[in-house]
């Protein structure tokens, strides 16, 4: 199993305020965001993490660049592209089992274990009581969530407009796994689209617009996402509330 970590875009709303890349937003100063999604992927034995690159790329270069354990990949036209463009960037040089996740967040390991279990079928862990996070992180789920629904474990539809938060009980996390037997399947979707500025719910969507099925994997694992510099602010209550001890922003 391969991982494959998204950290290519601006993180402007952040990076104006810290003037650091947000993937390098650090933990007890001990961790970065980054960091700990590698070494989870190491104590879970993958073969080896992509980090796709480009927002500031040599703030995550120089610290990477001699680890044999991670490969470094450069999407050049970062500031004209959106997420889905790293992600086939990373997948059509792997061509193998491999999970992406987005590099702003920190969740639990277990997540990743649940995912890594090879299946020719793509993957979709869905956060379960979603609201509690949005709640802390005081975020109205109608700006910053999207409608989610599921049949029989089975994704239906992603990425429209939540109009009604208690029909929505899930949302996604930002990880999804690809067997291989689904890499050139997909690309050749995504190729056929005009607008290549995709972000990654509405891509999903459109695979299961094509009769592509996304398996569902529920979890109430940890999990939280540093959009904004209001998340680092309100990221110890949410820490505090689920007892994660090892990690707090200080």
């Amino acid at each position: 199993m391969n991982l494959l970590i998204l950290a290519a875009g601006r993180s402007s709303r952040l990076y104006n305020k810290l003037k650091i890349n947000k993937c390098l937003l650090n933990i007890n100063n001990e961790a970065s965001l980054l960091s700990k999604i590698i070494d989870d992927a190491k104590k879970l034995n993958f073969k080896k993490v992509y980090i796709v690159t480009g927002f500031k790329r040599h703030n995550i270069e120089k610290i990477y660049r001699k680890n044999k354990f991670v490969k470094l990949i450069n999407n050049h036209i970062f500031y004209k592209t959106d997420m889905v463009y790293s992600i086939f960037l990373g997948l059509n040089i792997i061509q193998d089992d491999t999970i992406i996740t987005y590099s702003d967040i920190l969740y639990d390991k277990r997540i990743l274990k649940k995912l890594a279990t090879k299946e020719k079928i793509i993957k979709l862990p869905i956060k379960q009581n979603w609201e509690q996070i949005w709640k802390i992180r005081k975020k109205f789920y109608k700006n910053d969530a999207e409608n989610l629904v599921v049949k029989k474990n089975f994704l239906v539809e992603i990425g429209n407009k939540i109009l009604k938060a208690k029909k929505t009980k899930y949302q996604f996390m930002g990880l999804v796994y690809f067997p291989k037997e689904y890499i050139k399947k997909s690309y050749k979707l995504y190729i056929k689209i005009k607008n290549k500025n995709i972000q990654t719910t509405a891509f999903l969507n459109y695979l299961i617009e094509n009769n592509i099925k996304i398996k569902t994997i529920k979890t109430n694992n940890y999990w939280y996402e540093f959009d904004d510099f209001e998340d680092i602010l309100n990221f110890n209550i949410y820490a505090k509330k689920i007892k994660i001890k090892n990690y707090f922003i200080k």
